[in-house]
């Protein structure tokens, strides 16, 4: 199922908020993603280019599909048009970062959380500065710089939604009465979860409710039989965690 690019959002926010030009493309549903890349980088002309990975494979078991050599071709393609520094990031990457950094052949990444590194990163290499102690950062030949770091205060790094691109992704939402039995689990794991204040949390106006709404009213094949899944899938799993 597709999925909103929020972190990448994030990161986006966190740099433009330190005084960057920044520009947010999503390759997730571009028919011709290299020649929208192209023309991307020759208008915009970025001095870094941050390559977001969600996915190192598709989490099929029993026909797993390798996902990041569409990644490394993403990265070839930069470097063919231009010569500055590429970063990786993301959920995916984060998983193998030293591995990935290597297969995918880009200059450094981030594991972890990229608001904070991400944009002091940029400084430094504004700077022709010395790279070492910036939090999660992997460079090439050289691994890992400082160990991760956590953003405290969720709340500064909260994305603007005309950032993030709705329009085609089509999400099934399904609502319980009881908690997200992933997070009930966690917290039985002993393992912090990271909240922003319910005050800022971002409120769904009228129109976005009536467009879902207008969404599980249309007859979908597709998203009738991935709720049936779900609900057989949540008895299973409420009966595990309980």
């Amino acid at each position: 199922m597709p999925a909103m690019p929020l972190g990448l959002a994030c990161v986006v926010e966190a740099t433009r908020n330190a005084g960057h030009d920044v520009t947010m493309l999503d390759l997730m549903f571009e028919m011709d993603a290299a020649a929208v890349l192209k023309k991307m980088i020759t208008e915009f002309r970025p001095e870094c280019i941050g390559i977001s990975v969600r996915n190192i494979d598709d989490q099929n078991i029993e026909t797993p599909r390798f996902l990041l050599d569409k990644v490394k071709e993403v990265v070839a393609l930069c470097r063919d048009q231009v010569n500055v520094p590429v970063v990786l990031g993301g959920a995916g990457y984060s998983m193998f970062p030293e591995s990935a950094l290597a297969y995918l052949d880009a200059d450094m990444g981030i594991e972890g959380e990229g608001e904070i590194a991400f944009p002091a990163l940029l400084a430094r290499l504004e700077n022709n500065s010395d790279l070492s102690g910036i939090p999660g950062l992997y460079a090439r030949d050289h691994g890992s710089q400082q160990p991760k770091t956590l953003a405290k205060n969720l709340d500064e790094l909260t994305p603007k939604l005309e950032q993030i691109p709705v329009a085609n992704i089509e999400n099934e939402i399904a609502s319980t009465e009881d908690d997200c039995f992933i997070c009930k689990n966690k917290i039985k794991e002993n393992r912090k979860l990271k909240t922003q204040q319910q005050s800022e949390q971002v409120v769904p106006t009228k129109t976005e409710i009536e467009q879902l709404e207008d969404l599980d009213e249309e007859p979908n094949d597709e998203i009738n039989f991935l709720n049936e899944i779900l609900k057989q899938f949540q008895g299973l799993f409420k009966g595990m965690f309980s």
